[in-house]
């Protein structure tokens, strides 16, 4: 088993606070990242911790790879997503396109 006994009760504890389910809508969905963002700052992680937010990790992907759609962007936006990101001009691409 991956959680170590001594943590069970660490583990079973963050289950009871949020269940480790499949996500059901976009509501469940926001409720789940606001866990695992929390949890994923802390910064004393025991293995139960590391297992749990793991596990809700998993279920936050399944749901959003089925049901959140990601548009592409063009490449002209992403260029110029780069381009503000990194503060360069037009005259600074001259030279490299």
């Amino acid at each position: 088993m991956y959680v170590l006994d001594h943590s069970m009760d660490e583990y079973l504890d963050l289950i009871h606070a949020f269940p480790l389910v499949p996500i059901v809508d976009d509501a469940h969905l926001d409720e789940a990242v606001a866990v695992a963002s929390k949890l994923d700052d802390m910064a004393d992680r025991s293995k139960a911790l590391e297992a749990y937010v793991g596990a809700l990790i998993l279920l936050i992907r399944t749901y959003e790879d089925e049901h959140v759609p990601i548009r592409q962007p063009s490449g002209v936006e992403m260029v110029s997503f780069l381009m503000e990101q990194n503060d360069l001009k037009q005259k600074d691409m001259v030279v490299e396109l």
